[in-house]
């Protein structure tokens, strides 16, 4: 035991030698402070008790940040009494370290991090001092009781903010040139001093065609004073932004994106069919070439031909091409009057291949299958069968200022017999205009002009032919200023895909129209979101597509080059689905069993159906989403059941079906027809026909009057509009010559077989089985006995 208090002993001295200071074991961690000439001068106190009680962990540049450091010993009771020595470290050089309440002597300053501290008087166990930085970071504070960074008691993080104010915000783009549609990055630095501001919030604005600076959006600078905007832009051209700090107007820098076009999407004839005079010495067609978001393709004439190619085939089958340059010239229209602004014109010289008849232009994207064309019928102008009346603009403001934007017309075109139109000369004096309400706009009575008269308001410009008495009118809407943007937004529950409809509005609530120059808007879309198909305003109205990566909702925001924005959101989510009950019983309160229930969608857009029938308990359950909807309920032998019910939870629909009348017997017609033969036997009586059934292209045809007659239906023939109309009890059917649509009871019907005018009879003739089908007739075929039999 002798000895091993000897080696102690020893071992201490020899720590003494080399540290200046020796220090006695009292615990595990806790040790006696002595000093270089070995006395015990101060308090002994435990690492692990001691501790930062507190600190503040955010301060601005130079503001104090003031720590409380408790000692206590290995038992857990507070030092009472000093002296008191430790080490402060700081994990950087910037920050000064000052004692509250101490004495300069107490604190010595080791190097640019490091610090003493030797206290003659602790009061309550504690230790109190500040530290303060005027460089913007995060520093580690750490205590430390044996020495420099030897012995570690506690730590502390401290922040410090660079400024609560912004003296300069610079922008940058990345990536600076991107396609259609590509998203890219406003990156905006807020500085202060040179320091980098976090937490300012910075305004992001894009320039708008009419020169005014228009916000998109905000963000937050982070711990390096950096906010981002991720956005993309769907129209191409150069796009100026610039960013600044939300409580100062002042720009210090603004920056432009180059957006491209997209691949090209689309090509579209201005017509689809025209006419022109053989008087002419030209006709021109035009054609438009959009990429996947709408934006219209436009080169120099000399890279036009590496975009599209044109084909024109002439009345005589010959062909033409651009690269027949005396007859086929192709150009871009940039003439900004025209409505076929930038579009490819090609203008075709008729009188070089000097033939009338119909040409087909054909325009295709170089290199690929899209392509359009347009029919051009070159005759001279016929007999004059109607009047178009048009106007130079359908919505116009009340403020409009004919000498300031030019004068508004209403202008006439005439058609002849086979469809051709050229324009009326005003000259003539045939045409006679009016207005149906003066305080809106008047007309004048020979020229078409029109004078706007300050008021908001509907009224029908109308056209009146003196000579043949034809007229056609059009309405003109007189709107205010516009102050505000409806927004219809079209999805169908589950799919990805949607519409959006941008309508701008006065005050009143009316539908307004832009300002000239104001066509153009923004759109501010989120990551999951594309935009496609971006159609200007035009009479106040604007549209767009859009497309979803996945099932959720969107935050949109739209902003007109006029200064108007709204903020929508876009539902791709699906839409919650409630049990709807329909309980069926007879007038005894049965419950009716197989009764078929079928629910429609009142909006016509939704095209919703379903159906059910019921079980033996007389239900029948359908699923259906949160709308309007309208049902039909239907049993054998008992009367329809009509009704329409809101679905906006689960419901229960209880419904009684009355019985039907008995009806009395029904006579039955039949009627024999026989391949060749010209004779029609109609309940056993036979009757003479002008002609036998004719067989095409495995269809039966008869005359209108021979077919409608026998089934008892009265016929009509209407030759103005070449139409056959046959009525048989409360079914009436309408047909036309050479087309396969037809009308039953007000209903769009299409066959397979159109009605024509067959030449060698001089009849007109309807195919057989779908007119007597159209009167609940059954028609058979017997191929043994050749013969058509009708059983009405």
């Amino acid at each position: 035991m002798k000895k091993m208090l000897s080696l102690l002993t020893v071992m201490a001295m020899v720590f003494s030698l080399f540290s200046g200071v020796a220090f006695a074991a009292n615990s595990d961690d806790e040790q006696v402070n002595i000093d270089e000439n070995g006395s015990n001068e101060y308090q002994d106190y435990s690492r692990a008790a001691s501790s930062i009680v507190s600190h503040d962990n955010r301060v601005d540049i130079n503001e104090n940040s003031e720590f409380t450091v408790r000692f206590r010993s290995s038992t857990g009771a507070r030092i009472e009494e000093g002296p008191v020595k430790f080490y402060i470290n700081s994990s950087r050089d910037a920050e000064k370290v000052e004692l509250v309440d101490g004495k300069e002597k107490d604190l010595v300053k080791r190097d640019g991090e490091n610090w003493e501290v030797r206290i003659d008087e602790i009061k309550n166990g504690e230790v109190k001092f500040t530290v303060t930085s005027s460089t913007p970071g995060e520093y580690d504070i750490t205590l430390y009781r044996d020495g420099v960074k030897s012995g570690k008691i506690d730590s502390a993080k401290v922040r410090v903010n660079a400024s609560d104010s912004v003296d300069k915000v610079t922008l940058e783009i990345k990536p600076d040139k991107v396609t259609a549609g590509e998203r890219f990055t406003l990156k905006a630095t807020a500085t202060a001093d040179k320091w980098e501001v976090e937490g300012a919030v910075i305004v992001f604005e894009e320039k708008n065609d009419r020169g005014r600076w228009v916000k998109i959006g905000t963000a937050r600078t982070d711990k390096d004073g950096v906010a981002e905007l991720r956005i993309s832009k769907t129209e191409i051209g150069d796009h100026e932004f610039q960013a600044r700090w939300d409580k100062d107007r002042k720009v210090n820098s603004n920056e432009t994106v180059e957006v491209k076009l997209g691949d090209i999407d689309k090509i579209v004839a201005h017509d689809r069919t025209k006419f022109s005079d053989i008087k002419d010495s030209a006709f021109n067609v035009w054609f438009a070439v959009y990429d996947e978001f709408g934006n219209r393709v436009v080169v120099d004439d000399k890279d036009i031909d590496s975009i599209i190619t044109v084909r024109v085939t002439a009345p005589d089958g010959k062909v033409y091409t651009n690269e027949d340059r005396d007859i086929v010239e192709l150009t871009m229209d940039l003439d900004d009057e025209d409505e076929t602004y930038e579009m490819f014109q090609v203008k075709v010289f008729q009188n070089k291949i000097d033939e009338d008849g119909k040409y087909k232009v054909e325009a295709r994207i170089g290199g690929t299958t899209l392509k359009d064309s347009t029919t051009v019928t070159v005759s001279e102008f016929g007999k004059l069968s109607s009047i178009e009346i048009h106007l130079d603009e359908t919505t116009i403001r009340k403020d409009y200022d004919a000498d300031e934007d030019g004068d508004l017309y209403a202008r006439v075109f005439l058609v002849d017999n086979r469809g051709m139109k050229k324009n009326y000369d005003i000259k003539d004096e045939d045409v006679i205009f009016s207005s149906s309400n003066s305080r809106i706009a008047r007309v004048g009575s020979r020229t078409g002009l029109i004078d706007i008269r300050g008021n908001t308001g509907e009224t029908e410009i109308k056209a009146y032919h003196a000579d043949t008495g034809f007229e056609d009118s059009v309405n003109l809407y007189v709107a205010g200023e516009p102050e505000d943007l409806e927004i219809k937004v079209n999805i169908k529950p589950g799919n990805l895909r949607g519409n959006v409809t941008l309508t701008m509005v006065d005050e009143d609530g009316n539908r307004a129209v832009q300002d000239e120059d104001s066509q153009k808007y923004n759109i501010v879309s989120p990551e999951g979101i594309r935009v496609s198909d971006k159609r200007d305003f035009k009479d106040g109205s604007a549209s767009f597509s859009i497309r979803a990566d996945e099932q959720d909702i969107y935050s949109l925001r739209v902003i007109s080059d006029q200064g108007l924005t709204k903020t929508f959101k876009t539902d791709f989510t699906v839409a919650e689905v409630y049990e709807v009950i329909f309980k069926i019983q007879d007038e005894d309160g049965k419950s009716l069993s197989n009764a078929q229930v079928v629910v429609k969608a009142r909006e016509v857009d939704d095209e919703i159906e379903k159906t059910s029938r019921t079980n033996n308990q007389g239900k029948a359950v359908i699923e259906l989403e949160k709308g309007k909807y309208d049902y039909t309920v239907t049993r054998e032998n008992h009367l329809d059941y009509q009704g329409s019910l809101k679905v906006d939870d689960d419901i229960t629909e209880e419904i009684t079906l009355g019985v039907e009348e008995q009806e009395q017997e029904v006579k039955t017609k039949t009627i024999k027809l026989t391949e060749g033969k010209k004779t029609i036997e109609i309940n056993g009586q036979s009757n003479q026909m002008d002609s036998a059934p004719i067989f095409s292209d495995g269809r039966s045809y008869l005359p209108f009057r021979v077919i409608g007659e026998a089934l008892g239906a009265t016929v009509d023939w209407d030759s103005t509009v070449r139409s056959v109309t046959a009525r048989l009890d409360d079914t009436t059917v309408v047909f036309y010559i050479n087309e396969t649509v037809a009308w039953i009871n007000g209903e769009k019907i299409t066959m397979d077989a159109a009605p024509y005018l067959d030449q060698e009879v001089g009849r007109t003739l309807l195919p057989i089985r779908f007119i007597a089908e159209a009167f609940d007739a059954n028609v058979t075929w017997s191929a043994q006995t050749r013969e058509i039999i009708i059983v009405k």
